[in-house]
């Protein structure tokens, strides 16, 4: 019989800010710092592009 070998602990990186948030698709506010000349198209409500052209300095360009 063999002991199976035990994995090596992980380490996780984690980066804090304001994407930690009640939204899910502050997500992108993360990711749009990360990806330079980035565009993302999110379709959601006016409450959702409001929030996201505040916590991200942009433009939204269209509204239904």
């Amino acid at each position: 019989m063999t002991v199976a070998e035990t994995p090596q602990a992980l380490d996780f990186e984690c980066e804090t800010g304001n994407y930690h948030t009640f939204c899910p698709i502050s997500c992108v506010a993360w990711l749009y710092q990360k990806i330079e000349d980035s565009f993302f198209l999110v379709i959601g409500t006016k409450t959702c592009g409001y929030f996201l052209q505040n916590a991200m300095g942009v433009m939204i360009f269209a509204e239904p």
